[in-house]
């Protein structure tokens, strides 16, 4: 019967070869459009086991595995790695955009804060100006005041010696009415001569006529002075509403500087508010930045832990025998012989297959010559292909840890095969899987 079935196997065979290098030419495509652009990969499942097996199978090696380090490649992030990640960056893009409109602001309100102080520098001028205008008109009017004031003093002494002379000439004017007239009646009795008597006569005649004169120079000149008074009252008046008009001017100049003085504060204070907030939100940008640093330095964490567990990691099964060994040959129950990339390992049905490692599944489904199949991206492009599967519980772009369940063995997967397969790989190298497991945790049918 073997001969018979061999050909179908060989088929079939060829079949699943093909199928593995179309995947792994797709995935190739994709890693390099991937890689060019810098983009995080689609997250569509289909995408996600492309791209998977295209760093499986298709990565070319730059480095050593001794010079490797551990380096943040979307293929390796799991969607929760990736959703903090995305969540971080929007925080800190949507941090960054309101700082920028706030330091816009700032630099806006710097600028009014300018237009501000030239205005205030204008108004100081012009408050100067006025104060100058206000200080002159101010000292004309206390030389006015003062003018008046002697003119005044002038008036009263002119009042004064006018009265004086007044009262001098009444008196004249009644010795005069008193004398009257010189008659016969007066020559005869007077002890003086007719013409003693007539040159008296004349020169009192004289002295009220001087008396007469003087007190006409004294009311014209006193007439003069309170005309001149007067109008140094009335000018003293038109400065006095000159005075009030600059004082008016000049508080309206002040008002405005207030007003300028109080809007130039709000601008301050609003400056100085958007200070804070920029000093605030660049506090929350940092403390976001560090979250995402401890996110990235976890994330290297876990990308170095499977190749340090190299030796320490339990079996996919807990009471699996090695039927099959590394790159040993193995027979088909069609009876064709290949070589084993990985190891084989004989199970009882529905028995629980465990992750060897934690890292991010990157292919969960039916991979054709493999059966259900779950590939693991362990980082520093470590992989594990764990098959043969009845069912598989893994969804692609999830975190997976050591030991946790990623599937059942069954019966029915393993029909024409030799129990559940595991293999390693680094890049495009298969390695040994017994030479990671523990040996504690070995056995061999």
């Amino acid at each position: 019967m073997i001969p018979q079935r061999s050909p179908f196997c060989f088929l079939r065979r060829c079949a699943a070869i093909a199928a593995i290098i179309l995947i792994v030419s797709a995935a190739e495509a994709e890693q390099q459009k991937e890689t060019g652009k810098s983009e995080q990969p689609s997250t569509t499942a289909q995408t996600k086991q492309t791209a998977a097996a295209g760093t499986v199978a298709g990565e070319a090696v730059v480095k050593t595995e001794e010079e490797e380090e551990p380096e943040l490649s979307p293929a390796a992030i799991d969607d929760q790695t990736m959703e903090k990640f995305n969540r971080f960056h929007e925080g800190l893009l949507e941090l960054e955009g309101d700082i920028a409109v706030h330091q816009g602001e700032i630099n806006e309100e710097k600028r009014k804060e300018g237009r501000l102080l030239r205005q205030i520098s204008q108004l100081d001028k012009e408050l100067n100006s006025h104060q100058q205008k206000l200080n002159k008109l101010l000292d004309n009017s206390e030389r006015q005041k003062e003018t008046i004031v002697k003119q005044n003093e002038e008036l009263d002494i002119l009042r004064e010696r006018r009265d004086e002379v007044m009262k001098h000439f009444q008196k004249r004017s009644s010795a005069f009415y008193m004398l009257g007239n010189i008659g016969l009646f007066n020559a005869v009795f007077s002890r003086h001569t007719l013409p003693e008597l007539l040159t008296f006569r004349s020169a009192f005649d004289e002295l009220i006529k001087y008396d007469k004169k003087v007190l006409q120079a004294y009311s014209s000149t006193l007439d003069l002075q309170e005309r001149g008074r007067n109008a140094l009252k009335l000018e003293s008046k038109v400065m006095q509403d000159f005075v009030l008009m600059a004082e008016a001017e000049r508080q309206k100049v002040e008002i405005a500087r207030e007003k300028l003085e109080k809007k130039l504060a709000q601008v301050k204070g609003e400056r100085s508010m958007r200070k804070q907030a920029i000093k605030e939100l660049r506090e929350i940008s940092k403390d976001l930045a560090q979250s995402m640093a401890e996110v990235k330095d976890e994330f290297l964490k876990n990308q170095k832990v499977f190749k340090e567990s190299k030796g320490t990691l339990p079996m996919p099964v807990d009471d699996g025998l090695i039927i099959t060994r590394f790159h040993h040959m193995r027979k088909s129950e069609f009876g064709d012989k290949t070589r084993c990339d990985g190891i084989e390992i004989d199970v009882p049905d529905r028995s629980e297959v465990h992750a060897i490692g934690g890292g991010k599944i990157i292919y969960s489904g039916y991979l054709e010559g493999y059966g259900n199949t779950v590939i693991i991206n362990h980082g520093m492009h470590y992989y594990t292909v764990t098959s043969r599967l009845e069912e598989v519980f893994a969804k692609v772009g999830s975190r997976i840890e050591q030991n946790e369940t990623i599937g059942l063995s069954g019966a029915t997967a393993t029909l024409f095969t030799n129990g559940i397969y595991l293999e390693v790989r680094h890049k495009q190298r298969q390695q040994d899987p017994l030479s990671w497991i523990d040996r504690k945790f070995v056995r061999f049918k």
